[in-house]
């Protein structure tokens, strides 16, 4: 028998969907004075160079070596803060003989707006110096932006690229770790600086069944309730209530199973009046299941058709425009997650109305704390938009000069760098309004889901109250079954006493002779009457009193509808005259109908 996709457990913890690391934001940027030290590690300012890796070049062949780095660039990150960091186990694993998989995948903007893409750099096919020499070669004449694309970061392959650009190992520190940053250095007026950003943002992919697994389409004679509220991972039941949300988001909606999950964009940017080079670093998408280097640079090499970017680009010089293009994958993304979790919504709100299952309920918490955390992450990408639309290229600052000639060719500069910088703010002003709506369609998908989680509650109260009220029916005729059962015992106590007492065997009884049943009669009738008019009395008294007290209570006795108990000529022992009383709420009924029924006549 066939199994679906339904019965297939998907645990979060697998090796398919790893979790991704918890950020620690305070080794997110060079200002940070101590990078990868946290308050409770030794700083021993004497082991500096412990541990540094020897160089594998005979001395006086080492110029501009990348063996070293990032010490020898930037001598502060030593070995504990760089095996802290996670630069050191790449580092490792390349110097011990694993195979090198990386690959840099090659993207050149020209000068005429054009993508154009070159070979991709395989680590695995060629030796180090090759891969070297290839790194430092120059590009070609003509060519604006260089972006670089890498996939399964080597240890050799971020030596050679942190020593060829200079780049801070923060950038590396933060991508390795999925810890959002954003901060410019080597800011130098007229000539160019560099930035990073390193941003989180949510993907969603569907769940193909495994081979041999069919799907089972929801058919319109199966109710909802048949598959609502069904745990995602039935064999995990103590992973599937704990909410982490670092962990995908698995979504099961009818016949499809889809997953929300967080992916990463670590950009470090190179902007030059010589030329600027973008470093695109991509997560292991067989690990985290982000996007790749090949599908994110083949996706850039798409847009750059596009008629409106192409005018984009051949008015501006500016490497920041291929920045936006990079960041609207990100827009993309985070679109097609909320669709689809908007479709998920709909399906447990439907669900919830047809049952009451509280497994949906569960599954509605664990959707919110997600929910919750995507808000932080939106936040976050708004962010990052308004960094780059505030941080203006410095390369296209032009410095005073005297001549004129010098002067015009500035004057033209500046004018472009101006009608850049209205052009920037346009298209960031675009993407802002986006991130908006997507802003707006979390809340109210947030709202949405409490609304859902109000209805569960709702529901089951209501169940709770017809439960309450059947047993307060069950209750009453329980109490009006006591009631007959205390009138019976009522009626025959006095007869069951006297024949008790008739059956002593005592001298005042049985001396002489025996009693007569006609005796007994005699004293067990009065006997039972007295004690039935006794009790009748008493009731009506306490109607009496109770009724007087509601009266005074509500100071307002002509407004009511008046009743036998306020006859004001009636005392607090006027019940012992009971019988006379029922005859007069008799005569009183019967009028009372007559009237009703004459003026229904009328």
């Amino acid at each position: 028998m066939a199994r679906t996709v339904l019965d297939i457990p998907l645990k979060p913890g697998s090796s398919r969907f790893t979790p991704v690391p918890t950020p620690s934001h305070r080794h997110a940027a060079p200002s940070a004075p101590w990078p990868w030290l946290d308050s409770s590690t030794s700083t021993d300012v004497s082991s500096d160079d412990a541990g540094r890796p020897e160089c594998p070049h005979p001395e006086g062949e080492c110029g501009g070596c990348w063996c070293g780095y990032p010490q020898t660039l930037f001598p502060n990150w030593r070995v504990d803060q760089q095996s802290k960091s996670g630069i050191r186990k790449i580092i490792q694993a390349s110097s011990s003989g694993h195979k090198d998989k990386s690959i840099i995948y090659r993207l050149d903007m020209l000068a005429s707006g054009v993508f154009e893409a070159q070979e991709p750099l395989d680590l695995a096919s060629q030796s180090t110096e090759t891969l070297w020499e290839q790194v430092q070669q120059r590009r070609p004449e003509g060519t604006r932006v260089r972006a670089l694309f890498v996939e399964d970061l080597s240890g050799t392959t971020l030596q050679m690229l942190g020593t060829r650009y200079n780049i801070e190992p923060f950038f590396f520190s933060s991508a390795l770790n999925w810890i959002p940053t954003r901060y410019q250095e080597e800011l130098r007026h007229g000539q160019g600086d560099h930035m990073t950003l390193v941003l989180k943002f949510v993907s969603t992919k569907e769940i193909l069944p495994p081979q041999g697994v069919v799907t089972a389409p929801q058919s319109p004679t199966t109710t909802v309730s048949a598959s609502a509220g069904r745990p995602l991972h039935p064999d995990d039941h103590a992973e599937e209530l704990v909410i982490d949300t670092q962990k995908p988001l698995y979504l099961r909606s009818s016949s499809d199973t889809s997953i929300i999950f967080q992916d990463l964009l670590a950009l470090h940017v190179i902007r030059s009046n010589s030329g600027s080079t973008i470093l695109s670093y991509h997560a292991p998408p067989s690990k985290w299941n982000s996007t790749s280097a090949k599908f994110l640079c083949e996706r850039i090499s798409v847009a750059g058709r596009s008629v409106y970017w192409q005018h984009i680009f051949r008015r501006s010089q500016d490497p920041t425009c291929v920045i936006l293009l990079i960041l609207w994958h990100a827009f993309y993304a985070w679109d097609e997650a909320l669709e689809v979790l908007y479709r998920h919504i709909c399906y447990l709100e439907s669900g919830v109305m047809s049952t009451n299952d509280p497994k949906m309920t569960n599954e509605l918490h664990v959707i919110r704390a997600h929910i919750l955390h995507y808000d932080s992450l939106l936040g976050d990408f708004r962010k990052t938009i308004q960094f780059v639309e505030k941080i203006h290229n410095p390369a296209l600052v032009t410095t005073t000069v005297t001549s004129s000639s010098s002067s015009s060719s500035s004057a033209t500069t500046s004018n472009g760098a101006d009608e850049w910088k209205d052009l920037l703010h346009k298209e960031c002003a675009h993407m802002l309004s986006g991130v908006d709506r997507l802003e707006e369609t979390l809340k109210m998908h947030d709202k949405r889901l409490r609304n859902v989680m109000n209805l569960t509650f709702s529901l089951v109260n209501i169940e709770d109250s017809k439960r309450m009220a059947a047993l307060a029916e069950a209750s009453g005729r329980d109490s009006a079954a006591m009631r007959q059962i205390s009138s019976l015992t009522m009626i025959f106590l006095p007869a069951s006493l006297v024949a008790a007492v008739f059956g002593m065997n005592v001298t005042e009884i049985n001396e002489g002779s025996f009693p007569r049943f006609h005796t007994y009669l005699a004293i067990a009738i009065p006997l039972t009457i007295f004690t039935v008019w006794v009790t009748v009395a008493l009731q009506f008294r306490s109607q009496i009193i109770a009724s007087r007290e509601r009266k005074e209570k509500m100071n307002q006795g002509s407004d009511l509808e008046t009743s036998w108990e306020d006859d004001e000529s009636l005392s607090a022992w006027s019940g012992l005259w009971w019988p006379i009383l029922l005859g007069k709420i008799w005569m009183r009924n019967r009028r009372t109908h007559g009237t009703q029924d004459e003026k229904t006549l009328m």
